[in-house]
């Protein structure tokens, strides 16, 4: 079997990081990836932007570019062509999966906030 190598950013529970769709959207176009099958991906506080894998039996793919693309055309048609930010992360207590979506003046106020 083949080694694959991953960059890989850790983040401890109950913290968040933030990256821009376009970002995590240029390198599925890239590659002409299918969008159901990459996106934000995780295994043990470690995140990712890749395409579905298993690891330890375990899909590790947590958000589809698709799922945050019909999000933010869905719930936010009026933001356009607004560079759009995806914030990722685990909940602190429960360690739940979170991801949601801000356009720049939201991300700005977010962390001005925090």
């Amino acid at each position: 079997m083949p080694t694959i190598t991953i960059k890989a950013m850790r983040v401890d529970l109950g913290s968040f990081f933030s990256l821009s769709l376009d970002r995590l959207t240029r390198p599925a176009r890239k590659e002409e990836m299918n969008f159901a099958e990459c996106g934000v991906c995780e295994h043990e506080d470690h995140y990712w932007i890749g395409e579905r894998a298993q690891v330890e039996g375990k899909d590790v793919l947590q958000v589809t570019v698709l799922d945050l693309l019909e999000k933010r055309d869905q719930e936010y048609p009026s933001w356009g062509d607004e560079e759009v930010y995806v914030i990722v992360g685990r909940n602190g207590v429960s360690k739940e999966f979170i991801w949601y979506l801000l356009n720049k003046e939201e991300l700005e106020n977010h962390k001005k906030s925090n």
